[in-house]
């Protein structure tokens, strides 16, 4: 098997299918499949940015709970793992998972998700696959103050598994011409 690496994985937008779907029984509700297959996968003709972040709304709304953070990435990760990954950089915006919890609670959750793969992944047969994270700003007026804690927690979580920083959100006319002042974590 060739030894593959991901560095640009949305957390969001990679929880595996049956997680989803085991999620979703675990707070007793269902959706047809052909309405799940909708929510969770943009279509072959998606024509801009805006309609695939669409898509992440679904998956954020089961991601709220350190259980269901921990639960994804551990699937996750087995799942790149079968798909013969030796590294992946995933990237997520802590403050879309705070309706219960903090940003520091998100990333722990998360940092357990992968512990618990890796202690899963000493059994198993193969290359080790390891994964850091990326913990994303959001490119939003008015994200500012949840942007400058993403910081402090990236800087709480440092070589702990957060490998740094990234911006995401639409690229729009409303944010394209916002200037960020330069962010430095000191060593």
């Amino acid at each position: 098997m060739k030894k593959l690496i991901d560095l640009h994985l949305h957390l969001d937008g990679s929880v595996p299918y049956q997680t989803v779907r085991e999620l979703l029984a675990k707070e007793g509700r269902s959706l047809p499949e052909t309405d799940l297959r909708k929510r969770v996968s943009v279509s072959p003709d998606c024509r801009n940015l805006d309609e695939y972040l669409d898509k992440f709304d679904f998956p954020l709304s089961l991601m709220q709970t350190a259980d269901n953070l921990r639960l994804i990435v551990r699937e996750l990760l087995a799942e790149l793992k079968r798909q013969g990954l030796v590294y992946a950089e995933i990237r997520f915006a802590p403050q879309r998972h705070t309706e219960t919890l903090t940003q520091a609670e998100v990333v722990q959750a998360v940092l357990d998700g992968r512990d618990d793969f890796y202690a899963w992944q000493k059994g198993q047969e193969g290359d080790d696959l390891h994964a850091n994270f990326l913990l994303c700003l959001m490119r939003l007026v008015g994200q500012d103050e949840a942007n400058w804690e993403t910081v402090r927690v990236a800087k709480e979580f440092k070589d702990q598994g957060v490998a740094g920083l990234d911006l995401a959100g639409p690229e729009n006319k409303e944010v394209a011409n916002r200037k960020y002042n330069v962010i430095k974590l000191r060593h």
